[in-house]
Formats: C-alpha cells, structure tokens, sequence
C-alpha cells in the first residue's frame, strides 16, 4: 500500500481491523488525517497514557457514581457517558478519535492531578 501513507498507520489499522480491507483503507485515510493534525502529539500521548493504566485490568468494573471523591472525577464519567452514547459506526477512526477528544481535556486535568502535579 504505497498510497503516501505512513508504515506505521497502516500497521497500526491493520493489527485491528485487517478482515475487512475497504474498511481497513477508510481507517487508514482517517487515521493519517489523524497523525497530521498540529494536537496528534497531545492526542497520542493521552490515549496512550489511558491505556497504559487500563492494559493489565482483567475485569470490566462498574462505576458508581457515589464514591466519586473528586468533582473531576464525576466530569470525567459525564464526558464518558457522553461519549459512548455518541454515534459510532464500527471501525471508524473519526467516531472512535472524536469521542475520545470530547473528554480529552478532562482527561489531561484529572491525569496532571493523579500524579501531583496539580491542574
């Protein structure tokens, strides 16, 4: 696929979604739109961070919204909740990407805090 794409992209929408190749090309368009966006090297690194955190959990927990602590911490959950209702089509780097970055300064600002660097 040498359509001016970066390796890297087309691995990366490959490792994920390789059995459907006209979607794999969509993805791939999207997610070089992506990378050549001025705030990807803030977009990365926060979805990155969030699934370093998340990666070894074996479990789905619920959460409850009582034993919020932190008024960022209910922020954080209504932005999730806003996002997981948003529309999504299966496979599509744009829906998946704009819902995350809905909440990605509360997630910025809750991340800044979580190692006390205050926010």
């Amino acid at each position: 696929m040498d359509s001016g794409y970066k390796y890297d992209v087309v691995d990366a929408v490959l490792a994920e979604q390789s059995a459907n190749p006209a979607a794999s090309a969509q993805a791939v368009k999207q997610l070089q739109a992506w990378v050549n966006r001025k705030d990807w090297s803030t977009i990365l690194p926060a979805f990155a961070r969030c699934v370093r955190i998340t990666r070894d959990q074996k479990q789905t927990f619920k959460v409850d919204p009582k034993n919020f602590a932190e008024k960022s911490e209910e922020s954080l959950f209504k932005a999730l909740e806003r996002a997981e209702s948003a529309s999504r089509h299966a496979g599509s780097v744009d829906d998946f990407l704009n819902a995350f970055c809905s909440h990605d300064p509360i997630c910025h600002r809750i991340l800044r805090q979580s190692v006390g660097h205050g926010g």
